[in-house]
């Protein structure tokens, strides 16, 4: 059983490098290629397992898509895969969170609701009001706070509200 892991360990890792010829017996330790059982095959078997590695990993490189600008995700996707603040108790993250608002920001009332550039949209849970001032698209930071609490304050404001976040 240990040696079939180990074949099956090497053939997966030489199928992921690069697909020039294959040594088996140059790239591998002589304990190791002895441990694997390698040492058995006749030079006509090793050159086919070799010859097969060389074909699988040039199969792997040309099959594999390329990676393009459009398969990146969108803010909302990464709001999506961004669980920071949700009530998931399977979600520990409680690193800050920095975005911008969208839109024209005058302030929170008691029951205001912020849409960030991320795509995330956190509701206030206090009662504090702030109104002195209009802006577009400030910057914002939230941060964690005690059992599972969450604060949002602009970046350049000493004044934050309780929020949670709801999407």
């Amino acid at each position: 059983m240990r040696i079939l892991l180990i074949l099956l360990v090497l053939i997966t890792s030489f199928c992921f490098r690069s697909a020039s010829a294959r040594d088996l017996k140059a790239e591998m330790s002589a304990a190791l290629f002895t441990e694997a059982g390698l040492d058995k095959l006749s030079a006509a078997e090793l050159a086919r397992l070799n010859e097969y590695l060389s074909a699988a990993a040039h199969s792997a490189t040309q099959n594999a898509p390329p990676i393009a600008s459009s398969d990146r995700p969108s803010p909302a996707q990464s709001a999506a895969l961004d669980t920071r603040g949700l009530p998931d108790p399977a979600t520990r993250s409680r690193e800050p969170i920095e975005s911008r608002i969208l839109g024209r920001f005058r302030g929170w009332d008691g029951a205001t609701r912020f849409e960030l550039e991320n795509g995330q949209v956190w509701v206030q849970t206090d009662r504090s009001e702030t109104a002195a001032f209009s802006v577009e698209s400030p910057n914002v930071v939230v941060k964690p706070g005690s059992m599972g609490s969450w604060f949002f304050k602009l970046r350049d404001s000493n004044r934050s509200a309780r929020v949670k976040r709801i999407q």
